[in-house]
């Protein structure tokens, strides 16, 4: 019924991955942490599940040890980078990307540069897109929450947050451990979907595709970086008679919304129906007295 906007299974899978891995940087990005480890936790988790079920272990084995694994270095890399911010925290955590890499690739056990194939297809569009639905639920009740309103706060401003009792510390721990989560999962998603994963699939071009993506859909609403996923994903389909040029059309589409629109398109919604922006968003006076009431986060 889709399939005049080039969408069909395998798109609808990678539309959900999409949705998933962009959600995972916007856990730690709408709390104004400009962390970019989300490729290092994709490929922790698409390894562990390819590993073992490969080796015929069941599916949740390999999600649990690709979780086992993730929150652990998520919370280490917080405690070794909590100094850092801003571009210096990303490049910190892109050195966290590339290292995870070099191991994969240095390591005979995990396949080395060839990746792991025969990965059973075990994810359909429908489980898959449950899982951006529950995701999505948690977020919004998270963004209701005490935690969400911190993590507002942090982002808007370090010293106001602090001011109002939120413990920055233990709310950035917080944040990259839900990031690596995600990220865990939609890594574990991607090998389900595929069948075959490699050490190339999570590099730096991974991170700038889950980067246009919250971008273009808004970084400061989760369902934003749900709508970016979407749309850069189907992207592809609907250029393939341009696919040459795709490059230059997914910089001229990040640059036109960061120059007319960066708010993204969430923002251009709610500019556009402001009842609608009443309704999902608290203005900044009440926003602040309600914190400053609140007990420590």
């Amino acid at each position: 019924m889709l399939s005049f906007l080039g969408v069909n299974d395998p798109v609808l899978l990678g539309m959900a991955v999409a949705a998933v891995s962009a959600l995972s940087f916007f856990a730690v990005f709408g709390a104004g942490q400009f962390n970019v480890s989300q490729p290092g936790f994709v490929a922790v988790g698409a390894y562990s599940v390819g590993l073992t079920t490969t080796n015929h272990m069941p599916i949740f084995v390999g999600v649990l040890i690709g979780l086992a694994i993730s929150l652990p270095l998520a919370a280490f890399l917080v405690l070794v980078t909590q100094r850092l911010s801003g571009v210096y925290l990303a490049i910190a955590t892109l050195a966290f990307v590339e290292l995870v890499q070099e191991i994969i690739i240095l390591t005979p056990a995990l396949k080395g540069p060839l990746g792991i194939y025969g990965i059973p297809l075990a994810l359909s569009p429908t489980s898959a897109w449950l899982i951006v639905v529950a995701v999505c639920l948690v977020f919004a009740q998270l963004m209701r929450s005490r935690i969400g309103l911190a993590m507002v706060l942090l982002r808007e401003d370090v010293i106001v947050a602090r001011g109002a009792g939120v413990n920055d510390r233990r709310l950035k721990v917080f944040t990259a451990c839900l990031s690596a989560t995600l990220a865990s999962a939609a890594g574990a998603m991607t090998a389900l979907s595929t069948s075959y994963i490699s050490p190339d699939e999570f590099s730096f071009a991974l991170l700038i595709a889950i980067m246009t993506a919250v971008i273009v859909g808004g970084s400061e609403r989760y369902w934003g970086a749900v709508i970016g996923a979407v749309i850069m994903t189907d992207l592809p389909e609907l250029t393939r008679a341009a696919s040459d040029y795709r490059p230059f059309m997914t910089g001229g589409i990040l640059l036109v919304a960061i120059l007319l629109a960066p708010e993204g398109i969430a923002g251009v919604v709610l500019r556009g129906r402001p009842r609608l922006a009443r309704r999902l968003n608290v203005s900044p006076g009440i926003t602040l007295a309600k914190a400053l009431r609140r007990q420590r986060v």
